[in-house]
């Protein structure tokens, strides 16, 4: 029997690729390996148990401090020591001293790649504590072909210490939801939706000037965002600003929703587009694929593995090329059988159980 003690930290913040990577990942995990013990460190204890609460090998320890950094450095040795952990599983950065064999995921480098996204000082600080992480490790585990590559060339890893965990869909994205429609304001099949938080480098003022430029709220369209504001995009606020009042009643901007809340979204749109210029990864497009909805997806950074979306992959610094391709979308729907083919291509390819399974054989639970 071994023991794995898992940064959870990410249970406690809001709605993001790493909190869906440690749930859709350890939900497998527990189910496959039932001998192994599973302590997962976190502050609140109400959202460990709405997530692994019904799994008896995994253990719920509440987090000493509120600094992540402090917390990594003082409590995690002595639960490691305490408990006899073999395993540490981290995400980014884990502590300075290895006292047992740690693996280290980390999901992209987009601050190396794209600095001029992110603050001097975030640059500076992760840059050094990321590599080192990553040289202390016994593993180190991303998400994509794109991260794997990135990893590597900036830290000079060997490429056998990294393995790819593939993000993937939750199997809720493929079953019918016969909820009630909860949205007064927007009717099913007339409206375009962006699921992401908001930061310059998700590009949601590339989305917003071509639904402007093609007019399309005079053909009764609508323009969905949803994601918290996490950093300012001052493009998208100075067009938005410009509005008159009779065409902001046709954009909405949801912070959060729930978990139903977001599948019902999702499944009627009659559009979903992700021009996101840089992704570690990039599920949201994958979720509205499944679920049969027609996507636009940007193919740059790691959402260019995507290859499936064929000619609904686009470039998102061709604005030209963006508008054009929504114009003839919105007029012509893709056909359900090739929908159907991406939604079966996506449930194969993107599966928890898989990326668990890689995860298990790479580090020997």
């Amino acid at each position: 029997m071994k023991k794995i003690l898992v940064d959870a930290h990410v249970l406690d913040g809001e709605f993001q690729g790493t909190k869906t990577f440690i749930i859709g990942l350890y939900k497998s995990i527990l189910k496959l390996t039932p001998q192994s013990k599973y302590y997962f460190v976190c502050r609140s204890k109400k959202n460990f148990e709405a997530v692994f609460g019904n799994y008896s090998n995994a253990y719920f320890i509440k987090s000493t401090f509120h600094n992540h950094f402090i917390n990594l450095n003082t409590q995690f040795y002595f639960l490691i020591f305490f408990y006899k952990i073999d395993i540490a599983h981290f995400q980014y950065i884990g502590p300075l001293v290895p006292v047992c064999k740690y693996v280290t995921t980390i999901h992209d480098l987009l601050f190396i790649e794209y600095p001029f996204f992110f603050s001097v000082k975030y640059v500076f600080i992760r840059k050094i504590l990321f590599r080192y992480s990553s040289f202390i490790s016994y593993k180190v585990n991303t998400v994509s072909t794109h991260s794997k590559i990135s990893i590597a060339d900036a830290f000079k890893i060997q490429n056998q210490k990294i393995f790819i965990t593939p993000n993937a869909v939750d199997e809720q994205f493929y079953k019918i939801d016969h909820s009630a429609w909860p949205f007064s304001n927007l009717d099913p099949q007339k409206y375009i939706l962006y699921i992401s938080r908001f930061e310059p480098r998700k590009n949601h003022h590339l989305l917003l000037n071509a639904y402007l430029n093609l007019k399309l709220y005079e053909k009764g369209i609508k323009l969905v965002f949803v994601g918290k504001k996490s950093l300012k995009n001052i493009k998208f606020e100075y067009l938005y600003n410009q509005l008159s009042q009779n065409i902001k009643i046709n954009i909405f901007h949801f912070e959060q929703l729930d978990d139903v809340q977001m599948r019902i979204l999702l499944k009627n749109t009659k559009l979903f587009v992700y021009p996101s210029l840089a992704e570690g990864f990039g599920i949201p497009p994958l979720e509205a694929a499944a679920m049969k909805v027609t996507v636009m997806c940007s193919n740059v950074t790691a959402m260019s593995e995507f290859n499936f979306f064929e000619d609904l992959h686009f470039n998102p610094y061709d604005i030209s090329e963006f508008e054009l391709k929504l114009k003839n979308v919105v007029e012509k729907p893709v056909d359900k059988e090739k929908l159907n083919l991406i939604s079966q291509t996506i449930q194969k390819k993107y599966n928890w159980d898989t990326s668990a399974k890689i995860f298990i054989k790479e580090i020997n639970l």
